[in-house]
């Protein structure tokens, strides 16, 4: 994907501050297996590896979107990164990070995005990815 800089009054931003990048993302990889997911040979270890590296990268949007001062965007790109790997629901982490975002903690929101980070990575690791 392409990398450029995004004014805070374009369009753009306010497709990230929606957490629209992550549900875009989501879409088009519910959409690739959908259409090709009996040709794809383990498609549901790749269909997890998927998912967990979308919500890697939300939880990353929504360290920028925090770090801007745009905790809306923030707390809506975490709760993406959540729907895209429920089993983050299980750890207190999660809900701690939207507190944190909520509560403009950016010591408390960085020690539990690095801990959503590392339950994500464990899985990937097992399903041999490099993150």
């Amino acid at each position: 994907m392409a990398k450029y800089r995004v004014h805070d009054h374009s369009a753009t931003a306010d497709i990230i501050r929606g957490g629209g990048w992550a549900r875009a993302e989501s879409r088009v990889v519910k959409g690739l297996f959908a259409r090709r997911g009996a040709d794809i040979a383990d498609a549901r270890s790749l269909g997890t590896e998927g998912r967990y590296s979308l919500a890697l990268r939300a939880l990353l949007r929504s360290g920028r979107s925090f770090w801007r001062g745009d905790r809306r965007g923030a707390i809506a790109e975490g709760i993406c990164a959540l729907g895209m790997a429920p089993r983050l629901l299980r750890s207190r982490h999660a809900w701690l990070l939207l507190a944190a975002v909520a509560r403009g903690n950016q010591a408390a929101k960085y020690r539990h995005a690095v801990a959503l980070s590392d339950a994500l990575r464990e899985p990937l690791a097992a399903l041999d990815v490099a993150t």
